[in-house]
């Protein structure tokens, strides 16, 4: 019974297990929003000014849902440009998304066919609030031939540009630090691609952070794992069991196999303290060696093994279903001395008989 309440646990754990994974494979993916805006974030419009351009911006349409931009990049500077810039609305207040995989990008481009979009972050020991240009620059340009889609970008794809380093005066490799752990902004970019004078639409749908847990594969392999354990129990536990057929070998009628006729025997007999190879061959008429052969290639025990095994297995019965004396069970199993039954039972099972009855009431 024990076997078969483990068996039906272990199945349950792995049916459990697939059910939950199930379930929380569809919650694999967290997001963040960065656009639509949150409360806490604003959008800036930004362009070329400071390093003494003439572009232009501005928002064509500034809905919940969107947001277009149309810029006239002017060719005051060598490399002119205008943009939008999503961030957190306190100047001194970063991003932490050091714990996301990547950005989900929706972005629609009239013209272009190139749009970049720079992370800026605080670099601790490098980086001045009163220089936005410290801000160390990640860039990754969007490339299509026509740009109207969702894009997935792998964070790790964006890095530091040449030019960043230079505008700096600093030597790429130059031992800064940077992380994703102090993101000042998110900027989408319309910048020079060798024409000067002309303008673009860039509509923004959604701006947003992802990356995947894996809690639905451990949930998954620790429900697998527990539960074939529990099954290879069950089996080698099994395996080591002895079930004792109680009818006599008179009973059969009929012929009946070496194998049966010896383990009948046995099942009949065990009792009898002189039971041993002897008696039986001189008995049933087979020799010693095919009764242990039998023995061992049914229980892969000794006959010793497996007569002591099928002794014990009645003994731990009668002292857990009957009120019967430990000295009368000794008796019935097939011991003539009851000290040497309890060194026995002790050696098998790890208690005294007296000690076992009491455990298991």
């Amino acid at each position: 019974m024990q076997q078969g309440l483990l068996s039906r646990i272990a199945l349950g754990s792995i049916l459990f297990a697939v059910l939950v994974s199930a379930l929380l494979f569809n919650f694999r993916k967290v997001e963040q929003s960065l656009f639509p805006l949150a409360p806490a974030m604003q959008l800036k419009l930004y362009n070329d000014s400071s390093d003494g351009g003439n572009s232009r911006i501005h928002l064509l349409a500034d809905a919940k849902k969107s947001i277009s931009f149309v810029d006239t990049l002017d060719a005051e500077v060598l490399y002119p440009y205008a943009g939008i810039a999503i961030g957190p609305k306190a100047a001194d207040n970063y991003m932490d998304i050091s714990a996301y995989e990547s950005l989900v990008i929706r972005i629609k481009a009239k013209h272009s066919k190139i749009v970049p979009i720079t992370i800026r972050v605080f670099c601790d020991g490098f980086s001045n609030p009163s220089n936005p240009n410290s801000y160390m620059a990640f860039v990754y340009s969007i490339e299509d031939s026509v740009i109207d889609g969702v894009y997935e970008i792998p964070l790790e794809k964006f890095v530091v540009p040449e030019w960043w380093y230079g505008d700096n005066g600093i030597e790429n490799g130059s031992g800064l630090h940077p992380s994703f752990s102090k993101v000042q902004s998110f900027n989408i970019e319309h910048s020079s691609a060798g024409k000067m004078h002309w303008s673009d639409e860039v509509t923004l749908s959604a701006l947003t952070l992802s990356r995947y847990n894996y809690y639905y594969l451990y949930v998954l392999v620790a429900g697998i794992l527990f539960g074939c354990f529990l099954l290879l129990y069950v089996y080698f536990t099994k395996k080591k069991m002895i079930f004792i057929p109680y009818q006599s070998t008179a009973e059969h009628t009929g012929s009946v196999d070496t194998e049966q006729k010896i383990l009948d025997y046995i099942a009949a007999n065990y009792a009898n303290p002189a039971l041993g190879l002897a008696l039986i061959q001189r008995e049933i008429g087979i020799s010693d060696a095919r009764i242990s052969a039998v023995v061992k290639e049914k229980y892969q025990q000794s006959f010793k093994q497996y007569l002591n095994n099928l002794r014990m297995t009645e003994a731990k019965r009668l002292l857990l279903n009957t009120g019967v004396s430990i000295s009368e069970i000794a008796y019935v199993v097939g011991y003539s001395n009851v000290s040497h039954f309890n060194r026995v039972f002790k050696a098998e099972n790890g208690v005294a008989p007296g000690d076992f009855r009491k455990a298991k009431t």
